[in-house]
This record gives structure tokens, C-alpha cells and sequence, in this order.
């Protein structure tokens, strides 16, 4: 009779796994920052949110803090620091359900 292997632990410590660099070609990092930079610019030209619902907005900030991973610490949090408050300059426009938008 054959036996089953032997389940491995649930609840055991997860064995550390080495970390792997990717390398990425500079073409690939030179157009995420195009891409942040675009997101980012539609932020702090519009008046109120340029996407057709807050849905859309939550995609695009996921996006944005995304993109923001390929990039060296230093370089991304000001440019996290500059959407973050372009949202929440955006997001104090939409008026909440039954209220005026502020203008």
C-alpha cells in the first residue's frame, strides 16, 4: 500500500527565500517615469477627479503606487508625496452623496 506524503507544517516558520534582482533595461524604468509623470500631471491639472468614477480614481492611484515600485526610494517619495496630495486636494472637491460640490 502506498502511504501519502507527509503534509508540511501550516503553521511553521516559511523557509526565507534569497532575493533575486531583476535586471530591467533603462528604456523599461525611463517609461515608468513617463507614465508617473503623466498621471501626476492629470492630477494637478484637473479641477475636480479626470476619472469617471472613484473607482477609476482607486485603479489609478493603485497604478501610480505600482509604478512607484521600479523606482530608487529616494526618486519615488516625492513623487508619491505630490499625487497624494493632488488626491486629496481632488477628492475634497466630490461632495459627498446629497451635499453641493465645493467650489
Amino acid at each position: 500500500m502506498r502511504h501519502a506524503p507527509e503534509q508540511a507544517d501550516l503553521f511553521a516558520p516559511a523557509a526565507a527565500e534569497p532575493a533575486t534582482e531583476i535586471e530591467v533595461d533603462a528604456a523599461f524604468i525611463e517609461d515608468r517615469r513617463r507614465e508617473l509623470q503623466a498621471l501626476l500631471d492629470k492630477a494637478r491639472s484637473a479641477v475636480r477627479l479626470p476619472w469617471k468614477d472613484v473607482a477609476q480614481a482607486w485603479l489609478a492611484e493603485m497604478r501610480f503606487d505600482g509604478l512607484l515600485r521600479w523606482l530608487p526610494e529616494a526618486e519615488a517619495a516625492p513623487l508619491r508625496d505630490a499625487f497624494a496630495a493632488e488626491l486629496d486636494r481632488l477628492y475634497a472637491r466630490e461632495a459627498p452623496a446629497g451635499e453641493a460640490p465645493a467650489d
